[in-house]
């Protein structure tokens, strides 16, 4: 799973030290509650995926500090996995531990050394966009390369 994710590692790897931080301390789960009873408009305990409810919470959970979002298949991917009873909602538990997968599958691995060594002053510099496509790129070269 946190394979899906390598792009996204790398692109956030500035991030790593404070995002680690924020899941152990409880502050991502109480930010990510905050964003759940916000997102829950109709007040019914739950968001739907068919709506964009689901995509939307984690998206701005993980925009709030700054983070890179994953695509919507992966996000996807992980969120079929805690609607066991396949009904296309998550309660606010089931939010929460979404969250915190999506969060430790892009923070799973630790950066090698030349991006830890990267100035995150100067992160803005660079467009998300042409950073994922750029490690994309790389990535596939290693894939060749690996053949």
């Amino acid at each position: 799973l946190a394979g899906a994710f390598r792009t996204l590692s790398l692109v956030n790897a500035a991030h790593r030290p404070k995002m680690i931080e924020a899941l152990e301390s409880g502050a991502v789960m109480r930010a990510a509650l905050q964003q759940f009873l916000d997102s829950d408009r109709d007040e019914n305990g739950t968001l739907e995926w068919n709506n964009h409810e689901i995509l939307q919470f984690v998206s701005t959970v993980l925009m709030e500090y700054g983070i890179a979002v994953p695509t919507e298949p992966q996000i996807y991917s992980l969120y079929r996995q805690f609607d066991v009873d396949k009904n296309y909602q998550l309660d606010a538990r089931e939010c929460l531990c979404l969250v915190d997968a999506v969060l430790r599958a892009v923070f799973h691995h630790e950066p090698p050394p030349l991006i830890r060594a990267h100035d995150a002053s100067r992160q803005e510099d660079v467009d998300p966009g042409d950073m994922v496509r750029w490690l994309q790129t790389y990535e596939q070269l290693l894939e060749r390369d690996a053949r």
